[in-house]
């Protein structure tokens, strides 16, 4: 039953310091309250799970200890829980993809860390702190870029670089471009990156999603049946091709 699908009662609102949030909960500890962050799971069973587990902390925690507790318990496990999943994924990645993010490490920590700091410093000279919001502001944004500098740093170290290798021609690999069509006749182009590196915007998509795993492998002409929330599609390759 725990990590099986909820049922109907199960995904329910539920209520927390007298306000209720929808399925799936998302929490983080606050000062003695609960408020939402965003939970970065795309496999609906990890969403499961984490519901499930949080319901199940609430029923045998909640009582014995007070909201502060119970918030930083759900938070220190959600964190886990996060970084078990980021680190399960496929450690592939563009070189360009390891570029930018060994650029974004550079610079959070050379540039951007060292001017927050002078000016928490600063703000932290003017006086009172508690009703200080540049200080308290600065605080805050020296925490997310020390979080994001020691992800980066640890990501960095597992990431595997795939460069482009003419062996790969006309077949789909890792960093291929892919021209799919739909049997309406709907044509769209998508890059396979690292889950690192994706971006709608761009058409890029992460290796370990459906499409990609189906994509790998084969040639211009094949036809790829992937499952999809609206059911199972049927698409065709019309082209591939690498950037050199």
């Amino acid at each position: 039953m725990f990590w099986g699908t909820p049922s109907n009662k199960m995904r329910r609102r539920i209520a927390l310091n007298g306000k209720s949030y929808p399925y799936p909960i998302k929490l983080s500890a606050g000062n003695g309250g609960v408020f939402i962050i965003k939970m970065n799971f795309d496999e609906v069973k990890i969403r499961y799970r984490i519901l499930f587990l949080y319901i199940t902390l609430k029923y045998f925690l909640g009582n014995s200890l007070n909201s502060r507790e119970f918030c930083e318990v759900c938070y220190n496990l959600f964190k886990i829980l996060t970084q078990y999943y980021v680190m399960s994924k496929s450690n592939y990645i563009t070189r360009s993809g390891w570029n930018a993010l060994d650029q974004e490490l550079k610079f959070l920590w050379k540039e951007e860390r060292p001017k927050v700091t002078q000016a928490v410093s600063d703000a932290a000279a003017l006086g009172d702190r508690s009703e200080n919001a540049e200080y308290i502001y600065g605080k805050r944004r020296l925490r997310e870029i020390d979080r994001r500098v020691r992800f980066l740093s640890k990501r960095l170290e597992v990431l595997q670089i795939v460069d482009y290798n003419p062996k790969q021609e006309g077949k789909v690999f890792f960093g291929a471009w892919v021209e799919l069509e739909n049997e309406d006749g709907e044509q769209k182009q998508y890059r396979i990156v690292g889950c690192d590196e994706f971006d709608p915007a761009k058409n890029w998509i992460s290796i370990d999603s459906p499409v990609a795993r189906a994509l790998i492998g084969k040639q211009v002409d094949d036809e790829v049946k992937v499952s999809a929330p609206s059911g199972r599609l049927t698409l065709f390759i019309n082209r591939i091709w690498y950037e050199k």
